[in-house]
């Protein structure tokens, strides 16, 4: 016979909430940064401690004493990094925030060869969201051309790769090889000497005891 209605499908097994996604996390994240130079106290570490605060006086963002500056960040893996998010400094207005109107970002593999670079050349808002495209590095760099360099945070996201290569201290000895001792081709061999005074013959030289007491 035919079925005079539709089958139904029981909805149990259908999720009825998407599955969540974990966030990407912040690769940059108390890695070690380093900067031209420092000025006021602001560390180059301070762009990596997690505190966004672009407040000067709140001791989170960096600062150089001018001249050619850059910072970067050491992040310890190989990465495929997608974007790149720089919290500027804005105690003081456009006067801050304009410091970063024009910098360039650069990213390095782990031999410190530049892989990508964009230049930035707009107004700088608090928060700056630059798209890095998956491009695989270790460092990432920003530099300003003149001025000063003050960052509040630097974070970078993506997906690490692998570590950094390491070599296997297991096929190292531990320890030096023991030497035979060679043996002293001198001993109790004929010698001669241009006078003997004392009974002290040169063969005493030679007889194995090196006891100085006459």
């Amino acid at each position: 016979s035919i079925p005079t209605t539709a089958p139904t499908f029981s909805p149990t097994s259908i999720p009825t909430t998407a599955p969540s996604l974990s966030p990407k996390p912040n690769l940059a994240l108390h890695r070690p940064a380093q900067q031209s130079s420092i000025a006021r106290g602001g560390d180059a570490n301070l762009a990596v401690d997690g505190n966004t605060n672009g407040n000067f006086g709140e001791g989170s963002v960096t600062h150089t004493s001018g001249g050619s500056n850059w910072w970067m960040v050491d992040l310890q893996v190989i990465a495929s990094i997608r974007d790149v998010k720089i919290y500027n400094r804005i105690d003081c207005g456009p006067q801050c925030t304009s410091l970063l109107n024009q910098f360039t970002i650069k990213v390095l593999d782990n031999s410190m060869n530049i892989v990508s670079s964009q230049a930035y050349d707009d107004t700088a808002p608090a928060m700056i969201h630059l798209q890095m495209g998956n491009v695989e590095g270790s460092y990432v760099r920003i530099s300003v051309p003149d001025g000063y360099l003050c960052l509040a945070e630097v974070e970078v996201y993506g997906n690490k790769l692998y570590d950094f290569p390491t070599f296997s201290p297991t096929n190292i000895p531990t320890t030096v090889p023991s030497l035979s001792p060679k043996p002293n081709l001198a001993l109790n061999k004929p010698a001669q000497q241009s006078s003997t005074a004392g009974g002290a013959g040169a063969s005493l030289a030679v007889d194995g005891n090196t006891n100085g007491m006459f």
